[in-house]
């Protein structure tokens, strides 16, 4: 299981969990509520890589071979590093109807997965969706796959770009697809639509319980 493999790292390093997962960018409290076969994100497998670069990546990612390189394990590694890096490795394609909060789906909590895509050339993404509404359209349209990279901290942020989130409003939570846009407003941001029927809107960071950079989009133009 991916999840004990990670925890097998610290514990053959000699590390307490506290601060192995501190070194890797993450917490046990997070890490503990992702279920067991949860695909690692690409932050959390680079600093794992960048803080004990002997760990066999295609162990860690796969459980096949030992903990740590052999040789040969280095050369599958640096293969499997050049295959990710150029958008060879695959990308998991999640079905968006059986989930019920975002944030859940991307702690890995709920989904399941309906396929997996590979695009040449594509940035290493966390997962895929297809999504529905129309305020980004025609840029997309319901029925659009997109990839995404998922982001921890909600003030790292890149303006102009676009982004998945959801956003808590009351008791329920809606699920957008917007560019960011800095906000004249204190604690907020801009959200723009691409469909001029929509006008931008000011939401609360705090507001915002789940985000992720859209890197790719992809649209299938013939049934067959």
């Amino acid at each position: 299981m991916i999840k004990e493999r990670v925890t097998q790292i610290a514990k053959s390093k000699g590390i307490k969990k506290e601060i192995f997962f501190s070194r890797i960018g993450t917490t046990s409290a997070n890490f503990r509520g992702k279920a067991k076969n949860t695909p690692l994100s690409s932050s959390t497998i680079e600093n794992i890589l960048s803080e004990f670069p002997d760990i066999n990546l295609e162990w860690l990612i796969t459980g096949k071979g030992e903990i740590y390189m052999t040789k040969q394990d280095s050369t599958k590694c640096s293969e499997l590093q050049s295959l990710s890096s150029f958008g060879k490795y695959p990308v998991k394609l999640y079905d968006v109807n059986k989930i019920t909060s975002l944030k859940a789906f991307f702690e890995g909590k709920e989904g399941s997965v309906l396929d997996e895509i590979y695009v040449p050339n594509a940035p290493f993404c966390d997962g895929a969706i297809y999504i529905t509404g129309d305020n980004m359209y025609p840029l997309l349209k319901s029925g659009d796959i997109v990839m995404y990279k998922i982001m921890a901290n909600l003030n790292h942020v890149i303006y102009g770009e676009m982004y998945l989130l959801s956003i808590k409003f009351e008791k329920d939570s809606y699920v957008t697809v917007n560019y960011i846009c800095k906000s004249e407003k204190s604690g907020c941001y801009k959200l723009v639509s691409y469909n001029p029927h929509y006008s931008p809107k000011d939401v609360l960071i705090s507001s915002i319980d789940a985000i992720a950079l859209v890197k790719v989009s992809i649209r299938q133009n013939t049934m067959v």
